[in-house]
């Protein structure tokens, strides 16, 4: 098995950390003007909903290893 394969937890937790805090950026930039910008903050919900799903997906994962792989 690779390394990637052993670690694919580690990516998830990092990927979905940076893509919810990305997301929450993207909303308060599109929040910002006096008219908000349906697209940022559309985009800013999504990227945070997904971060947040991949970032618990990765952190369950990785609580369900064996003790032998800690």
């Amino acid at each position: 098995m690779s390394e990637l394969q052993k670690h694919w937890h580690i990516y998830l937790i990092g990927i979905g950390a940076v893509m919810a805090w990305s997301g929450i950026t993207f909303y308060g930039m599109g929040r910002s003007y006096r008219e908000a910008r349906a697209l940022d903050v559309n985009v800013g919900l999504a990227l945070t909903v997904l971060g947040l799903i991949l970032l618990f997906a990765g952190i369950a994962a990785y609580m369900r290893r064996p003790d032998s792989q800690r």
